[in-house]
């Protein structure tokens, strides 16, 4: 959990991620991820697309702690578990 945060309210989380697969399934996407190299920072993932209109759509798919440092092997790994195993993309 981030700090200083509320708690994400367990339905709403569970609503909001179907909302994300829906949106990005069958679509092909940009994923974009950001953190620090330091201990304990968040991650972000963010999925662009371009929806029926031509517009460009970003949607955050994920926000976490990360317990380990953001180096190549903990990205990599933190990257396959959001888009693989939470969204199944």
């Amino acid at each position: 959990m981030l700090r200083g945060c509320i708690p994400p309210i367990p339905i709403i989380q569970a609503q909001e991620l179907e909302r994300v697969k829906k949106a990005l399934q069958g679509r092909s996407i940009s994923i974009i991820f950001d953190g620090t190299t330091r201990v304990c920072e968040a991650f972000a993932v963010v999925a662009c697309y371009i929806d029926e209109e031509s517009n460009i759509r970003r949607m955050l798919v994920a926000m976490s702690m990360i317990d380990d440092q953001l180096i190549g092997v903990t990205t990599a790994r933190e990257i396959y578990k959001i888009i693989m195993v939470k969204l199944g993309i």
